[in-house]
């Protein structure tokens, strides 16, 4: 009897612990992320991806929000109110090059390049594409992509996901860097050189540390702009060695933070308890930042829901309070790249998100 008790005693206190366990996000966010077997009907370096990461059905009811993949319907009757003629980008540039307010939306999917063209171009200002490269691509797979977006939207090329960071060794990773940059450098105007570079799930700092200074070499020696993500994790981590700051403070070399042109942060708030930050908060995080990387812009490199079950109306709630965050000083440009742009914002005629997103640009006019 005292051995059955003990034993019972011992399983309670491992739901107990499994429980309290459960604020603390060790993975990565999640989000859908298999585009590489959409760039292109037929592409002979398909990769058969996670299998987590599965797109559910096209014919999904147009009262179905999807999250995970497939292109959302159009909203029933027309929400999409008279928008301000975009504003012409030239003198708009920062001594950067680039606009001293950024605003974009992250393209996980290029292979409906006329549709996602189509949107940006009816957006009352120049945004900014941060097209991700999938892993096992090659960048000639993106070349006919970036050739058609650079014309209406400045780009930002991600290089590699950070949920498949820890499957490419250092060389390999600097391998990548130099390819994708030499081949598409003159088209693409920023180089996000690591992702989420904190999160748990990168492998060894080490090796993560090493492919981040790795590709950081290889792009700022070609002359183009530089930019690492990290992951904002406020009490949210498994780990505290990977909590964002610490992180940061700990293993990035001097040289990189002093020399990194941009620093963004990846939040989820559906992966960090539901917690969204104070107005005071964030000014607080970003005023750390520049105190970290003093010569750097900063801003947000990703954002977006978790849950694929979430409504468009808590979506667009969400993503209000990216693109509307205002931040004194810190070298803030915004940035924000909503992940599920393609997902949930196209087609974008009658689509509530996208005009959402639209009318949040007009701050960014003139």
């Amino acid at each position: 009897m005292r051995l059955h008790r003990l034993l019972t005693l011992m399983v309670v206190v491992e739901l107990l612990a499994g429980s309290l366990m459960i604020s603390r996000h060790s993975g990565p966010p999640r989000r859908r992320h298999d585009s590489h077997a959409r760039l292109a009907a037929g592409s002979a370096s398909g990769h058969p991806g996670p299998p987590v990461k599965v797109a559910p059905s096209l014919a999904a009811s147009s009262s179905t929000t999807i999250y995970h993949g497939g292109k959302k319907p159009a909203a029933s009757g027309s929400t999409t109110a008279a928008l301000p003629a975009r504003a012409s980008s030239a003198g708009r540039g920062g001594s950067s090059g680039l606009p001293d307010s950024l605003w974009g939306v992250t393209l996980d999917d290029v292979s409906n390049i006329a549709s996602i063209v189509s949107s940006l171009d009816a957006f009352p200002s120049r945004p900014m594409a941060r097209v991700v490269f999938d892993e096992n691509q090659h960048p000639a797979d993106y070349t006919d992509a970036v050739q058609r977006l650079h014309p209406h939207a400045y780009l930002m090329g991600e290089l590699l996901d950070s949920q498949y960071v820890s499957r490419y060794s250092v060389d390999a990773y600097a391998r990548r860097a130099a390819e994708f940059v030499g081949s598409l450098g003159s088209q693409v105007d920023l180089w996000e050189v690591g992702n989420e570079v904190n999160g748990e799930w990168l492998g060894p700092t080490s090796r993560t540390v090493a492919k981040i200074v790795a590709a950081y070499d290889r792009v700022s020696s070609s002359g183009q702009r530089t930019a690492l993500t990290l992951y904002y994790n406020p009490d949210c981590w498994s780990n505290p060695a990977n909590e964002m700051f610490r992180w940061a403070s700990t293993n990035l070399p001097a040289r990189i933070k002093s020399g990194l042109d941009y620093v963004f942060i990846s939040y989820y708030p559906e992966d960090c308890n539901n917690y969204w930050p104070s107005p005071a908060t964030w000014q607080s995080v970003f005023d750390q930042l520049h105190q970290m990387f003093p010569a750097a812009r900063l801003g947000f490199g990703e954002s977006g829901n978790s849950n694929d079950q979430d409504p468009v109306s808590q979506k667009i709630t969400l993503l209000h309070r990216y693109y509307r965050l205002t931040i004194n000083g810190d070298g803030y440009v915004g940035g924000y790249f909503w992940w599920y742009y393609v997902e949930d914002a196209l087609p974008y005629l009658n689509n509530p998100l996208w005009h959402a997103l639209a009318t949040d640009a007009t701050a960014h006019t003139g």
